[in-house]
């Protein structure tokens, strides 16, 4: 999930897509799967460490607020989103580190 919505953005920065529906609805979807990711994190059930939930509920509110700054603006920033991306494909790494081990 987090790789399919970094491709998307990264097909607007790239100039791949051009049309503004396709970059929103990208970003829809970033938010769709962080809104997931922070809930999951937030459950008390969830045994993860407490650091790690508070860097994730950290990362979250950064991406979620990025984000909808972004669907707010006049003109959506392909500079600005570039820092989505990253942060989806370093978290997704991770993610395929711990699971490995």
């Amino acid at each position: 999930m987090l790789l399919k919505a970094a491709t998307g953005i990264q097909a607007y920065i790239d100039g791949k897509v051009t049309a503004q529906k396709q970059i929103v609805d990208a970003i829809n979807y970033n938010l769709k799967v962080w809104r997931l990711f922070s809930t999951a994190v937030g459950d008390p059930k969830n045994l993860l460490p407490d650091e790690i939930k508070g860097n994730v509920t950290n990362l979250g509110v950064f991406v979620i607020g990025h984000s909808l700054t972004q669907l707010a603006a006049s003109e959506i920033d392909a500079e600005a989103l570039k820092i989505l991306v990253t942060i989806n494909r370093e978290l997704a790494a991770g993610l395929r580190g711990s699971a490995a081990a």
